[in-house]
């Protein structure tokens, strides 16, 4: 008996040492951390809005271009980020993020329309819990760069603005390619990514049209 409390004794004493450490270590570098985060969500909205689709080496490079060309407003609680020319003037873009359920969780995209809001910019996967090799492959350039060019003037058939369909079919101008083998994960970006979309053109959209 004494034998088996010790070793629940232990292990707990083990456990404890151990997350503490985790923590501790946590706690000290939080600020960096959030300083992290704050720098790949500014490269997310930059490459989204095709002011820079490229890594900048320096933190303080990206800092100031992003505080130069973008600007922040709020509408219907969602935080929309505009981008603005070399003159940080005149609109070339609006940006916010969106997300939905996918195959095995949730994916989270930064979508970039452009100043005139007919077309898309850019879409960018930044966070997602689909298969490796599979769904997770929506991250990759050549199914991102799909969608830039998209026209936002018309919807098809099915009420959306694209469709995803299988590689090597035939297709028209709304028409990507799916991921092959990830049937679900592109089920669900082309049902939350339209749904986006929509609600951007119907009801953000005049509000922003409004504020300037």
């Amino acid at each position: 008996m004494k034998k088996t409390l010790y070793s629940i004794l232990y292990m707990f004493l083990i456990t404890f040492c151990f997350t503490a450490l985790v923590s501790g270590i946590r706690y000290l570098n939080q600020e960096k951390i959030e300083q992290n985060m704050a720098m790949r969500r500014q490269a997310v909205i930059l490459s989204a809005l095709n002011i820079s689709s490229q890594k900048i080496d320096s933190a303080a490079l990206q800092m100031s271009l992003y505080n130069e060309r973008i600007k922040q407003r709020q509408i219907l609680d969602r935080d929309i980020y505009i981008g603005l020319d070399n003159e940080g003037q005149a609109i070339t873009g609006y940006a916010f993020s969106a997300s939905g359920q996918g195959f095995w969780g949730p994916i989270s995209c930064m979508i970039g329309i452009s100043g005139d809001m007919t077309h898309l910019l850019g879409i960018v996967f930044y966070e997602n819990t689909e298969t490796p090799g599979l769904g997770a492959r929506i991250t990759e350039d050549w199914f991102q760069k799909q969608f830039t060019g998209l026209s936002l003037k018309n919807k098809n058939s099915s009420g959306n603005f694209f469709t995803l369909s299988p590689a090597g079919s035939e297709k028209t101008s709304d028409d990507f390619d799916a991921i092959t083998g990830a049937t679900g994960t592109s089920d669900a970006v082309e049902k939350f990514l339209n749904r986006e979309l929509r609600l951007f053109i119907n009801r953000i959209a005049p509000l922003l049209i409004k504020e300037t």
